[in-house]
């Protein structure tokens, strides 16, 4: 009796010591892709400028690390978050859902029935007319549609807004969230002074005036007469 009694308590001991070494290495296997899943850089671009990121660049914000393309970004963002959480993938699940509602090409309330897909998102429209003048031209319309908000391309600025010339893009100053590029530290200075002032003409240009001009004729606009 005694002999059984000792065998069933050894063999006790060998099962709960099995059942002890493979939870450990159950725990050790998977230990691995969660450290790989923490670790990835699902984001690509810059919230700020929308330029690619500097992987060395970046802040943490509710526990998660946003990446930049440079230092004046960053402190862009750390001083309203916010307004740029809605362009980060680490943060999508926090954003609501955008809802459309108007039809993109007549801008008259959307039929639930009528819809189309167009890169993985519903796009609604009134009537099947406009569903079909959005399938032959989608690109006319997506800034139209609140759930392709984000992805809509940043001009790109490719003149000075004081002088006209090409700008250098070793020389900027941030306003108001935005990169602004010149052509000379002097444009610089000056738009920094006034910035109100000169602002409207970065989107307005979009190519050299000046400097295409014949120098015979009188300058274009007025930051042509600085120097």
């Amino acid at each position: 009796m005694k002999r059984i009694t000792t065998k069933f308590a050894i063999v006790s001991v060998l099962l709960a010591g099995l059942s002890f070494v493979s939870a450990i290495e159950a725990k050790v296997a998977v230990k691995p892709k969660m450290l790989s899943a923490q670790t990835a850089i699902v984001q690509t671009r810059c919230p700020v400028m929308d330029a690619k990121i500097n992987p060395k660049l970046f802040t943490i914000y509710k526990g998660k690390k946003v990446y930049f393309c440079c230092k004046g970004c960053k402190a862009v963002f750390e001083k309203n978050p916010e307004k740029y959480l809605k362009k980060l993938p680490q943060f999508a699940s926090t954003q609501p859902a955008a809802k459309q509602v108007v039809c993109p090409v007549s801008g008259k309330p959307v039929q639930s029935k009528i819809f189309t897909t167009y890169k993985g998102k519903k796009v609604y429209f009134c009537c099947k007319g406009c569903k079909k003048a959005f399938e032959k031209n989608p690109k006319k319309y997506l800034k139209k549609l609140p759930q392709f908000a984000s992805t809509q391309p940043i001009k790109k600025q490719m003149v000075c807004p004081m002088s006209g010339k090409p700008v250098n893009p070793k020389i900027f100053t941030v306003y108001k969230g935005r990169k602004i590029y010149f052509c000379g530290q002097g444009c610089k200075k000056a738009f920094e002074k006034n910035p109100g002032k000169y602002i409207g003409k970065v989107t307005r240009r979009s190519a050299p005036c000046c400097t295409t001009r014949p120098a015979s004729m009188p300058p274009c606009c007025p930051g042509c007469r600085m120097k």
